[in-house]
């Protein structure tokens, strides 16, 4: 049973984890379905909460539902662990990697935490809040300048600088943050209002809005022409960016 798919930059490479006793991991071809590697977590990690490959497809980086919510970051080829670490008490919801070139940064979050993993100093740190309400997390993404966006319990969106709050953004009006994305530029939010919002994170000024009527929990988007979400109930809606128009494909 998988639980968890994520795709690399190119998308070429994708991660998919998955559920028991040694719960494995996979990286394979999107293409051609060929296996680049097959990680298998630990007796007790009990499922892959979470996973996600890195945009150069070299990193994959997992959260277990252990009872201490393990992070790990693997090299995709040989499978070998390059760095830890516990989670801590609560339950992580995604997690993902920063597009900034360099060491591997991770990004994780989850119940009333958010947590940054530096895998060239193997040290992470607990989220600041920086006088902004401490909440809990159901997604996050990352730009190439180093900085994440989560989205929160309390309809905010986070940015943060390493583990620090710099601002927070009220897009959603009420509910939850369910499902963002960043890429060029850009920024993708589906809120508990039903809407798709992207924004453009060099000014954080609001492009375009969606109305999907349901809570979005994942969104891809492509060459800035269509963008494909799947919503809470089940279905997946296609929508040309241009002019609104939106078929459901499943």
């Amino acid at each position: 049973m998988s639980m968890n798919v994520n795709v690399a930059g190119s998308r070429e490479w994708a991660v998919s984890g998955q559920v028991g006793k040694w719960p494995p991991v996979f990286v394979w071809n999107t293409k051609t379905g060929e296996k680049r590697s097959r990680i298998k977590l630990e007796k007790g990690a009990r499922a892959v909460a979470a996973c996600a490959i890195s945009s150069d497809g070299k990193y994959v980086a997992t959260a277990d539902k252990h009872n201490d919510h393990n992070v790990k970051i693997w090299d995709s080829y040989s499978g070998n662990i390059i760095f830890g670490d516990k989670g801590g008490p609560d339950p992580i919801f995604d997690i993902c990697f920063s597009r900034k070139e360099g060491a591997p940064v991770v990004f994780s979050a989850g119940k009333k935490h958010f947590y940054h993993w530096d895998c060239g100093n193997m040290k992470k740190k607990k989220g600041l809040y920086n006088g902004n309400p401490m909440c809990s997390f159901a997604c996050v993404t990352a730009d190439d300048k180093g900085m994440a966006y989560a989205g929160g319990s309390n309809a905010l969106i986070y940015k943060f600088a390493g583990n620090t709050t710099q601002k927070t953004y009220g897009f959603h009006g009420s509910g939850f943050v369910g499902a963002i994305m960043w890429l060029n530029g850009k920024l993708y939010s589906g809120g508990r209002d039903g809407r798709v919002v992207i924004t453009d994170t060099a000014t954080m000024q609001q492009e375009q809005a969606f109305e999907f009527g349901v809570l979005p929990r994942a969104i891809d988007c492509f060459n800035g022409e269509k963008m494909v979400v799947g919503l809470r109930n089940g279905s997946i809606v296609e929508c040309n960016l241009g002019d609104g128009s939106m078929k459901t494909v499943m």
